[in-house]
């Protein structure tokens, strides 16, 4: 994640095929117009503390903290003609965790948190609760001392704080690491680390922010398989893409870890 430094910012979005505002209106002055008499543009709009509000058209801007950033951009065609604008969005660096583990008669069984989601509408109603998603474990790194953390150290941290494990057996990457939360939208990808834990070793979770985390549990392969395909289940909606993929990116790679697991632990 590239230090935020408003000139930076502004004037590069960060990839080759995307232009600002600023960049357009010397490139295709009518462009900006053009799309806001389609209704199709984007606008600014705030409102003061003072109740009054404005909008802004064809400006650039950041909404931005340590935990990301969000901006508008315009996408462009081949020949680098712009074609829309929309919005991007970037995290700071962030970890999918898939903790897993064998049980005491050596079959797999996969780690399922129960976490309420505030942002996301209830897809039977917002009159109802905020929805509870049946997910994987996830996080954003922190620093340790000056340097911050691998997505290894962050995997395991959020698995401990969210999943309750204490033993780590082992942890691993896929051959390609990296997630994109969305290509549409999203900038930044996420790394993908896969956390063997001791399912003996498991303690009651401690919440340690603001998440709202029910519970947590490790299932069979065929009770996630199933969840997954009824889409509900009393562990939550099983339908969080950032974690259906991992878990999928994972049972891709299970053959070779399974076989690693049993020659760790001597069953092999």
């Amino acid at each position: 994640m590239p230090i935020f430094e408003t000139e930076r910012d502004l004037d590069q979005p960060l990839s080759p095929r995307l232009l600002t505002y600023t960049a357009v209106r010397t490139k295709d002055p009518q462009f900006i117009e053009r799309r806001k008499s389609e209704g199709s543009g984007w606008t600014l709009a705030i409102q003061r503390l003072d109740g009054s509000s404005e909008e802004f058209v064809g400006v650039d801007w950041v909404f931005k903290s340590k935990w990301g950033r969000l901006r508008p951009v315009i996408q462009t065609d081949t020949s680098g003609n712009p074609t829309y604008d929309t919005f991007r969005i970037d995290e700071a660096a962030g970890v999918i965790a898939v903790v897993w583990g064998l049980d005491e008669w050596g079959k797999v069984r996969v780690g399922v948190i129960s976490q309420e989601r505030q942002v996301a509408d209830n897809p039977f109603g917002n009159d109802q609760e905020a929805p509870v998603f049946e997910q994987t474990p996830m996080g954003l790194a922190e620093k340790i001392g000056d340097r911050p953390e691998t997505p290894e150290e962050t995997a395991v941290r959020e698995a401990r704080e969210e999943s309750g494990i204490t033993v780590v057996k082992s942890v691993s990457r896929p051959k390609f690491p990296k997630q994109n939360a969305g290509a549409a939208y999203f900038g930044s990808w996420d790394e993908i680390v896969f956390v063997r834990v001791d399912l003996e070793a498991i303690n009651q979770i401690k919440f340690v922010s603001d998440e709202i985390i029910y519970k947590v549990e490790f299932i069979k392969l065929q009770q996630l398989f199933k969840d997954i395909r009824e889409g509900i289940s009393d562990r939550g909606i099983a339908r969080d893409a950032v974690s259906n993929s991992a878990y999928f990116i994972w049972l891709s790679n299970l053959g070779e870890l399974y076989k690693q697991a049993k020659m760790e632990d001597g069953l092999a």
